[in-house]
């Protein structure tokens, strides 16, 4: 019988609530865009027309984002700033990834929260004492992303090293090397993991595909328009669980883990 040792969880839409968050992403970034702009025009090389700048990288964002729909390779922030830089005709030599993405200044947004059952199950959970683990398709760094749990009050529940963005890995969910790097980093097997996320395509059939258990957080809307009810392959996709609120977790986990509390800092 396959023990449960960890449970790794999608970020956006999973853990941290962004509905009620209404922001500009154009002006949001063009506000930090100005900022790395500053930065090397005034520090390492001077640059051209602000607003060239602006447009040059705005339109790299868009092209990486769009070609990882179909490739799954993952936008890096820092890579799209070098390469904008360098288009502007800064030498490559000049240009620092890690200093061009400290001044790009990443803020937590105000109003951003985890969803209060998070913030009520994450505790319990960690008191079981299972790994748990982030694997988030994001194109920052997660060494920016970790301001957000900081902000938020998450980030004591995943001190261990397998809080993984797409951005560090090099591939989005739902390929299969995002969720071997996860895996790699608890030193567990598949059937031993269970995946938590709110996207159907991206982290159910992803972490299926792998030989993870995965549970989908049904969105309040339903399969939202940027996700799927099948996978990349046009196969239906079937979770092993779906919940509303993480406190419907427990009974999901009774029935694909038998026993599996026993022993668990002192059978909880």
């Amino acid at each position: 019988m396959n023990m449960l040792k960890a449970i790794l969880f999608d970020l956006d839409g999973t853990l941290l609530d962004w509905r009620a968050i209404k922001v500009d992403w154009e002006a949001y970034q063009t506000d930090h865009l100005g900022k790395v702009y500053d930065y090397v025009n005034q520090h390492v090389y001077p640059l051209r027309e602000r607003q060239r700048f602006f447009e040059t990288t705005l339109s790299l964002i868009f092209d990486a984002w769009l070609d990882a729909k179909q490739s799954l390779l993952a936008p890096h922030l820092g890579q799209i700033l070098v390469q904008s830089l360098e288009k502007e005709g800064v030498p490559r030599h000049l240009i620092d990834i890690e200093t061009c993405l400290e001044a790009y200044d990443v803020q937590p947004i105000p109003g951003l929260m985890a969803f209060p059952d998070v913030l009520e199950e994450l505790p319990v959970l960690k008191k079981t004492g299972l790994k748990m683990g982030i694997v988030t398709n994001a194109f920052q760094p997660m060494l920016l992303r970790d301001m957000e749990l900081t902000t938020t009050g998450l980030i004591e529940f995943f001190d261990n090293p397998c809080r993984i963005s797409a951005a560090d890995v090099g591939y989005l969910k739902p390929h299969a090397k995002i969720f071997e790097a996860a895996l790699h980093q608890l030193h567990a097997r598949p059937e031993e993991v269970v995946f938590v996320g709110d996207s159907l395509r991206a982290d159910v059939a992803g972490a299926k595909a792998v030989g993870m258990k995965a549970i989908w957080r049904k969105p309040e809307e339903g399969v939202s328009e940027f996700d799927s009810t099948t996978d990349r392959d046009g196969n239906l996709i079937v979770p092993d669980g779906t919940i509303v609120t993480l406190s419907e977790l427990y009974p999901i986990l009774d029935n694909l883990y038998d026993g599996w509390r026993e022993g668990l800092n002192g059978g909880y």
